[in-house]
């Protein structure tokens, strides 16, 4: 619903941008084209920025109850993340004030995934889920600025779907983790 409010103002914008340019028999066509280049252009690394490693908290003990003392803290954070995600994000207007809380809890996630103490095994594990929420803090912030700039929101609405497909992936990963 959101990529395809983008991609009408989008394409009125082109097709006011482009009068007599446009071939009155296929203007979606011009359209589509003019919304994959610009998509092409944009690099969807762009959402996740560098990692502070130095900040993770590493211990090189890893057995049943390091794991367990893990497990229990990721998904304590986990939950609070999504219990504390606005209702509606999408479904009541695409609040650029909805889009804004959901990044700040995004930040505040990945800030408390420094502080969860992280076997040394499973530090790559780990690394990925803080890179994870930061991805979805700046797609956030995209979308929250999508009147700007059209073509970086629907390029973070398809990362988005990446980001949460690897998020779910995690879930599964996790399990194999264990000492």
């Amino acid at each position: 619903e959101l990529a395809r409010t983008l991609q009408f103002k989008k394409t009125k914008s082109v097709l006011e941008a482009n009068k007599g340019k446009i071939s009155v028999l296929k203007p979606e066509k011009f359209i589509d084209q003019v919304i994959a280049q610009h998509i092409e252009e944009l690099d969807p690394s762009q959402f996740v920025k560098s990692i502070d490693i130095t900040k993770i908290r590493v211990t090189n003990e890893y057995t049943s109850t390091s794991f367990w003392l893990y497990a229990s803290a990721l998904k304590a954070v986990l939950d609070s993340y999504y219990a504390s995600l606005p209702t509606g994000i999408v479904a009541s207007g695409f609040s650029a004030e909805k889009f804004a809380q959901s990044q700040e809890r995004a930040k505040i996630a990945s800030e408390k995934l420094y502080e969860i103490l992280t076997p040394a095994p499973i530090v790559d594990f780990h690394t990925r889920q803080i890179a994870l929420f930061i991805a979805q803090e700046n797609i956030f912030d995209a979308l929250k600025n999508m009147e700007a700039d059209p073509f970086k929101a629907l390029l973070a609405i398809q990362t988005l779907k990446e980001v949460l497909s690897q998020m779910k992936d995690a879930q599964t990963e996790i399990s194999t983790l264990s000492p």
